[in-house]
């Protein structure tokens, strides 16, 4: 499943604004939209459990299986156009207990000239490719114990980034607060 798509759209009256640009795709910076409103995403949810089934052979005492709740989250994340085109991103995850954390929330303004992206708000700065990518995707159930150690987690801050050689590499700098531990 990939979420529940949603779509709204605004305008104003012929007349009372135009916008600037009409590529709201590949938009120079900074592009005006004065003569419309757009919000577009996606809202989900995923469950991460943790699990343990055992197989018991011939005069072995039987152990329980087991499934434990480790964490659940709800999101959403997407495109929007007030005056700018930016994107955003809102996870909130529930661990131990039932604690709530908010997980990634910031704003990415897009394909601002010789910078590239500026990403303001709560993430996880890109110190790996660990970090870079889901933990749905993760190989084990945590990072590597370098990666734990030395790269921050969701940090509070401001990052420019931009792809270059055709992608192949990024070059990011930013600032960030204390990461907030979780």
């Amino acid at each position: 499943w990939n979420g529940l798509h949603y779509t709204f759209y605004g305008s104003r009256p012929k007349g009372r604004g135009r916008a600037l640009t009409d590529d709201e795709k590949t938009p120079s910076f900074p592009s005006l939209f004065t003569d419309r409103i757009k919000l577009s995403g996606k809202i989900g949810g995923r469950v991460d459990l943790d699990t343990s089934f055992y197989v018991n052979g011939n005069g072995m005492e039987p152990t329980a299986n087991i499934v434990e709740l480790r964490r659940w989250r709800f999101f959403t994340t997407g495109d929007a156009i007030f005056l700018v085109p930016f994107s955003y991103s809102i996870n909130v995850m529930a661990v131990d207990n039932y604690r709530f954390v908010l997980d990634d929330i910031f704003l990415e303004f897009r394909r601002i000239p010789y910078l590239g992206n500026l990403r303001v708000g709560s993430f996880i700065p890109a110190m790996s490719l660990e970090a870079s990518g889901s933990s749905r995707d993760a190989t084990f159930m945590e990072w590597a114990t370098p990666i734990q150690g030395l790269a921050p987690r969701i940090s509070a801050g401001w990052q420019f980034s931009r792809p270059m050689f055709n992608e192949r590499a990024t070059w990011s700098l930013g600032q960030f607060a204390q990461s907030l531990g979780t």
